[in-house]
C-alpha cells in the first residue's frame, strides 16, 4: 500500500468517526477540509473529572499598522509559501460556560435553521419533529434536505423534507453536499457522475439541473465544495460549483452553468484542493499536503495569482464579502479543530480567535460578514456558539444532553456534508 493510499484510508476513517458513519464514499479532501479535524489531543477532562467548557475569543491589537498574532509574508503574488509568524500578547477575553455564573443561553431561535437530534429548529425557534436524526443537510426556502446513510447497503441519500416533517423524495448521492453562501443553491454528485445543482423551486427554472457529467476519478468520489452564484443555476443566472477530485492529487476544478469546466488555478501552479470560494473571486486553496500539515493560499481568480500563502494555517471558510478568512492550525486530525482564527484577507492579520478550552470546533459557517456560527463538541455534548470579528462570543443553544468526544454531535449546522 502506498503512502498516499494509507493516508487516504486513515483520513477517511477519522472522518467516519467524526460524523458517526460506518463507511463513506466521501473523499480525503472532504474529510480534511470540511469535517474540520485537529491533531488528536482531544482536550479530555483531567483524571476523569467533568470540566466545564469555556470559549476564548482573542482580539488581536493593531499597533502602528502591524498586526500582533500569527502573520505571514506581505500581501502580493507568491509562487511558494512564505511565513513569518509572531506571537500575540493580547489578553484573551473569556466567555465562561458553567465554571462561573454566566448569562443564560439565547433561546433556540438563532436566526438560521439547524438540527438538534431528530428535531429541525427553524430560524424563529419553531421545532419540527423528524423521523430520523440526519447527519448533515441544508435548507432551501421551506424545504429541508437531510443527508442520511444506509449502513446496510453503504448507500447515501438526501431526503427532501417538507415543513411538516414529511419526506417527499429521496435522492441518492455519492458525494458531499455543498451550499452557497446565501443558502439558495446546493450541489451534489449522483451515482451516474452527474454534478447536480438544486435550488428552491419557488425561485424558478424548475429547481434542479446537472451542470457537469461523468465526474469520477478512478475509484474516488468527486466532491463539490462551494457554490457561487444563483439564486438558480438556470440559463439566466451564472452558477459555479468548485469541486475536488477526491484523490488528493488531481487539481481542483470549477464547473459553470454555461457548460464550462476548467481548473481553478493554472496547471503549473500548486493546488491539490479547495476549501471555499466567494462571489468576490477569492478561493482558499490547499497547495500541498505534508506529514507536518499543509500549505495553503488565498487565490484571486481575477488576477490569476495567489495573494498570499502560508504553511502555518489551514484556510477554511471565506465570509460572503471575501474580506475575512476563517482559519485553523495547519495539521488536521481528529474529531474537530482546536480553534478557529479569523484573519483579514488583505493584511493577513488575525483579528479574533475562538478557542473552546475543553472542546473542539466540529464545523463552522458564516452567519454574515462579521459573525461566525461554530458547532462545538466537548466531553459532555455539543452546542452552537456565535462569535464575531469584534471579539464577542456567546453560546446560543443549550448543550445537548449526553454525548462526548467519541459520539457524533447532537447539533448539526445545516451547511452541507
Amino acid at each position: 500500500m502506498s503512502d498516499h493510499e494509507w493516508e487516504s484510508r486513515v483520513s477517511r476513517e477519522l472522518g467516519q468517526r467524526a460524523q458517526g458513519l460506518d463507511e463513506t464514499p466521501f473523499s480525503l479532501d472532504q474529510v480534511k477540509g470540511r469535517a474540520g479535524s485537529i491533531r488528536r489531543t482531544r482536550r479530555l477532562a483531567v483524571a476523569g473529572a467533568v470540566l466545564a467548557s469555556a470559549a476564548v475569543v482573542v482580539p488581536i491589537a493593531v499597533v502602528s499598522g502591524q498586526g500582533l498574532g500569527d502573520t505571514d509574508s506581505a500581501p502580493g503574488p507568491a509562487t511558494s509559501p512564505t511565513t513569518s509568524p509572531t506571537t500575540s500578547s493580547a489578553t484573551p477575553t473569556r466567555a465562561t460556560d458553567g465554571v462561573t455564573p454566566a448569562p443564560a443561553p439565547t433561546a433556540d431561535a438563532i436566526g438560521v435553521d439547524y438540527l438538534d437530534g431528530s428535531t429541525w429548529v427553524r430560524p424563529d425557534g419553531t421545532a419540527v419533529p423528524l423521523d430520523i436524526a440526519y447527519r448533515g443537510g441544508a435548507v432551501l426556502g421551506e424545504t429541508l434536505l437531510g443527508v442520511r446513510d444506509n449502513t446496510d447497503t453503504n448507500r447515501h441519500f438526501i431526503d427532501v423534507v417538507s415543513p411538516d416533517g414529511a419526506v417527499g423524495e429521496s435522492i441518492e448521492i455519492t458525494s458531499g453536499l455543498a451550499v452557497s453562501d446565501d443558502r439558495s443553491v446546493v450541489a451534489f454528485v449522483e451515482p451516474n457522475g452527474d454534478l447536480m445543482t438544486m435550488w428552491d423551486p419557488a425561485a424558478g427554472e424548475g429547481g434542479r439541473v446537472a451542470i457537469a457529467s461523468g465526474l469520477t476519478v478512478g475509484t474516488f468520489t468527486v466532491d463539490p465544495i462551494a457554490v457561487v452564484g444563483g439564486p438558480t443555476c438556470g440559463p439566466e443566472d451564472e452558477c459555479r460549483v468548485f469541486y475536488n477530485a477526491g484523490d488528493g492529487v488531481s487539481p481542483p476544478r470549477v464547473a459553470s452553468s454555461d457548460g464550462t469546466d476548467v481548473l481553478v488555478v493554472p496547471g503549473d501552479v500548486p493546488a491539490v484542493a479547495v476549501s471555499d470560494a466567494s462571489d468576490a473571486g477569492l478561493v482558499t486553496v490547499q497547495q500541498t499536503s505534508q506529514d507536518q500539515g499543509s500549505c495553503n493560499g488565498l487565490y484571486d481568480i481575477t488576477s490569476a495569482a495567489y495573494l498570499w500563502t502560508t504553511c502555518d494555517r489551514f484556510l477554511l471558510d471565506l465570509n460572503p464579502a471575501g474580506s475575512v478568512v476563517a482559519t485553523t492550525h495547519a495539521y488536521l486530525d481528529g474529531p474537530g479543530n482546536g480553534y478557529v482564527a479569523l484573519v483579514d484577507a488583505a493584511s493577513q492579520e488575525e483579528v479574533a480567535r475562538f478557542d473552546p478550552s475543553d472542546g473542539v470546533v466540529v464545523t463552522q459557517t458564516w452567519l454574515d460578514d462579521e459573525t461566525l456560527l461554530a458547532l462545538v463538541l466537548d466531553g459532555r455534548g455539543s452546542s452552537i456558539w456565535r462569535f464575531g470579528t469584534d471579539g464577542s462570543s456567546e453560546r446560543v443553544t443549550s448543550r445537548s444532553t449526553g454525548g462526548g468526544y467519541d459520539t457524533s454531535p447532537t447539533h448539526v449546522l445545516l451547511v452541507g456534508y
